[in-house]
């Protein structure tokens, strides 16, 4: 396959024999996906995640997709012991307000 340059491929695509169409039409198959939500990242938080998508060999939406459903997945699984705990320490990193955090505390970690 050659490789072109910018002005090289520019040329070539503005010639009218480069826009005749090759083959029959093909139908893109249908995705799946229903609806369009705009969402905003900080520029740090965007990089961070065109870097780790580009790690995972994925497109920066097929990877917020994949890391919604998993949160989705997970957060319907019924919960266990474990989820549990690590529940109470995640909560607990994120400082929510001192009345949960004392009552989700004192109810959580009473002796049986």
């Amino acid at each position: 396959m050659p490789e072109y340059d910018d002005e090289a491929a520019n040329e070539m695509f503005a010639s009218a024999s480069a826009q005749v169409p090759v083959g029959p039409p093909r139908r893109r198959a249908a995705s799946g996906l229903t609806e369009h939500v705009p969402v905003r990242f900080s520029a740090q938080v965007i990089e961070s995640v065109k870097a780790i998508a580009a790690n995972d060999g994925q497109s920066v939406s097929s990877w917020i997709r994949w890391v919604v459903e998993r949160e989705i997945a997970r957060r319907q699984q019924p919960e266990t012991r474990a989820d549990y705990t690590i529940e109470f320490f995640v909560t607990e990193q994120m400082s929510p307000p001192a009345t949960q955090t004392t009552a989700s505390a004192e109810t959580r970690h009473q002796p049986a």
